[in-house]
């Protein structure tokens, strides 16, 4: 009988979690993950703390490689590889080899979808003007860090949720959603800039801390 292949597109939190699972459930199952990036599994959560030189090295938000799943879980893990269509009535997808060009095709039994998301950037007049960054990846926290370092910044905005505050022309931080504890943690990672740091809610509250330079 011949094993079963579940495919899996997407790596980090959902997908490398789901191969683990799926592993643990069938150890005979053959399972391949893609992944665009250049990662497959690390700390999402430590990449302001890496921004901030608390976690100094990029080699420490590493969680997992493809050499440990396939050592570990008997995984297969390919990176830089980006699914272009899924074609359901033969049960394949089409992937393409990012460093190659190479487009092949993979049979499935079972395909499993993790793709994670893109961060908005609202379409507005001057969104892509340099200086403005989202914060999703390792490659967009080693961004934010060359840009600090460069540009020797002094205050930052930060922008989450659907309103837009602004709060003048001092050296303050802003950052709009939910989660009080995320909000005053993310205030604490622009210490090093050495700003007066304001966090507010969409209801209006807020709240205001110092940190002295680092």
């Amino acid at each position: 009988m011949a094993k079963r292949r579940i495919l899996i597109v997407g790596g980090v939190a959902g997908g490398a979690s789901c191969a683990a699972r799926a592993r643990r459930l069938s150890e005979d199952a053959e399972i391949i993950l893609f992944d665009r990036g250049p990662y497959v599994s690390f700390a999402n959560c430590g990449l302001p703390y890496y921004v901030d030189n608390v976690i100094r090295e990029e080699q420490n938000l590493i969680i997992a490689t493809p050499e440990l799943f396939r050592k570990r879980f008997n995984i297969d893990v390919r990176l830089r590889s980006e699914v272009l269509a899924i074609d359901r009535k033969r049960n394949e997808i089409e992937i393409q080899e990012l460093r190659t060009g190479r487009i092949y095709r993979q049979g499935y039994d079972a395909l499993v979808l993790s793709p994670g998301a893109s961060p908005i950037r609202p379409a507005m007049r001057g969104i892509d003007l340099a200086g403005i960054f989202s914060l999703r990846t390792i490659p967009d926290s080693r961004q934010i860090k060359q840009c600090i370092t460069a540009q020797q910044a002094k205050r930052a905005v930060i922008v989450r949720g659907r309103r837009l505050h602004r709060y003048g022309n001092d050296r303050k931080f802003a950052e709009i959603g939910n989660g009080r504890i995320h909000r005053r943690d993310a205030a604490a990672r622009v210490a090093a800039f050495g700003s007066r740091n304001r966090v507010s809610d969409s209801r209006g509250t807020a709240q205001t801390w110092s940190f002295p330079a680092s």
